[in-house]
């Protein structure tokens, strides 16, 4: 049986369409796009995401790829746009960006205390989630009273530019804060927002087939309801992978985590924060917070100086360091910016002269110091000590970060995919086509995957 699928995967930073080949049960690779994910200005000033340049994108790509059997998308959360009854999407898409200084809504919290939040939606109340947003704009904009529009997340609203359809999953409704415990709207929270539930799009089962994309040939290509939550799609691959051991999702974000049937929601989970992240099927008990955006930080700042530059003089670099804090990502959205915020706090540890590559050192220190106490707050909710960490993402090319990680862990990293968001999104397309018949094949399928061959790669279209 051989298949031509196509994987959408729009991260914070970049996105890219890759081409999964699927022949003979053996799944390669082909990178056939990759392109920026720039932020624009609106006229009030919000950082927006350019929408209707990425959905171009996908639909001259699409165009060219005749043969495609099935297309899936997959986004980072929680970014969403509200579209009209006529398919128009109402106002720029904005960016989480806009939300870090942003406090969880009071209309809110007046009536529901934060662990009673937490156990109803199975998180933390997180201020960049689609209720705050939501709450936070719905006064600014008049549509978000119309009940004819409908809210979609990033890779759902290019699922709809593809296909007419409103939908999402429960990777995403497991993610908005207004949720309950199953991934459905919650009425007693969906009533915070001026058109209610009538607002949020159909929660439908991931791995599905949920219309088709006509094509001028009378083929048709299936769109097909993977994770859309783009760390969701990794871990869905990733613990086919781990066998029950650490999972580590390694981009803009950094992701640690062990698959679980339920959610965790016990008073010491909710103390050190731990994330229920809902997958297709069953959940990830996680911790989540900035790892790569500093890298990505530092490199903007010194006008993009190559990864590979970064990472080879980081190792050298013989300064004193310190660990840097990235808990918080705010403190570096200032004037002064990442490098100088840093160079302050090493003057502040006695530090007075320090090197770009001394800051950077510090980073990386931070970076894995954060991963290794992500490690011990599962290690204590899930009371169990695992040996491993399974690694995917862009991280896994930098050698000397994740040799750091492993050492502050103590844990062996076993890097095994650089896309494992695609391969997620993949396997969920192979389920729709019926190509597997379940995890083991899924399994075998991962471990003899051919990755990343470069084809007709385009920086834009």
């Amino acid at each position: 049986m051989s298949k031509q699928l196509l994987a959408v995967d729009i991260g914070a930073g970049s996105g890219r369409i890759i081409r999964g080949c699927f022949d003979d049960n053996r799944l390669s690779l082909h990178e056939d796009a990759r392109f920026s994910n720039r932020l624009l200005k609106d006229a009030e000033g919000y950082t927006c995401w350019d929408f209707e340049r990425l959905a171009r994108i996908v639909a001259e790509h699409l165009k060219k790829t005749e043969e495609a059997d099935s297309i899936g998308f997959d986004s980072f959360s929680p970014d969403f746009g509200i579209f009209d009854g006529g398919g128009k999407l109402c106002r720029p898409m904005l960016s989480y960006h806009n939300f870090f200084q942003a406090s969880f809504p009071e209309q809110i919290l007046r009536e529901y205390s934060a662990d009673e939040l937490h156990d109803m939606i199975g998180n933390p109340a997180n201020p960049l989630a689609t209720v705050s947003q939501m709450c936070h704009l719905q006064d600014r904009y008049e549509f978000a009273s119309d009940r004819s529009c409908t809210l979609l997340p990033m890779a759902d609203a290019l699922a709809f530019s593809v296909c007419g359809e409103r939908f999402t999953d429960i990777t995403y409704s497991f993610d908005t804060g207004l949720n309950d415990l199953g991934g459905a709207w919650d009425e007693r929270l969906t009533r915070f927002l001026k058109a209610g539930s009538d607002i949020l799009p159909r929660v439908l089962p991931c791995g599905e087939t949920v219309a088709y994309a006509q094509r001028p040939s009378g083929k048709r290509t299936a769109v097909v309801n993977t994770a859309l939550h783009d760390t969701a799609s990794a871990y869905h691959a990733l613990r086919l992978l781990a066998d029950g051991q650490l999972c580590m999702n390694a981009g803009t974000w950094f992701s640690i985590g062990v698959s679980a049937q339920d959610p965790v929601l016990t008073a010491e989970s909710k103390r050190l924060g731990i994330e229920n992240i809902a997958l297709p099927e069953g959940f990830v008990h996680g911790y989540t917070f900035p790892g790569a955006w500093f890298l990505q930080a530092f490199q903007k700042e010194r006008a993009g100086l190559p990864f590979s530059e970064i990472a080879t003089a980081v190792q050298k670099e013989q300064g004193e360091f310190i660990s840097a804090d990235v808990s918080d990502i705010s403190r570096y959205q200032g004037p002064d910016g990442l490098i100088e915020t840093i160079r302050r706090d090493m003057w502040d540890a006695g530090i007075r002269q320090s090197g770009d590559y001394q800051v950077l050192r510090s980073l990386y220190e931070g970076l894995a110091e954060a991963a290794a106490q992500a490690v011990v707050w599962i290690e204590t909710v899930s009371h169990k000590q695992f040996r491993e960490i399974y690694m995917s993402g862009g991280v896994t090319q930098d050698a000397f970060l994740c040799r750091l990680i492993g050492e502050k862990t103590g844990k062996q990293i076993v890097t095994c995919m650089r896309e494992a968001s695609v391969a997620g999104n993949l396997l969920l397309q192979l389920q729709a086509l019926r190509c597997t018949t379940g995890e083991d094949e899924s399994r075998d399928i991962l471990k003899n995957m051919k990755e990343q061959e470069k084809s007709n790669v385009t920086s834009e279209v």
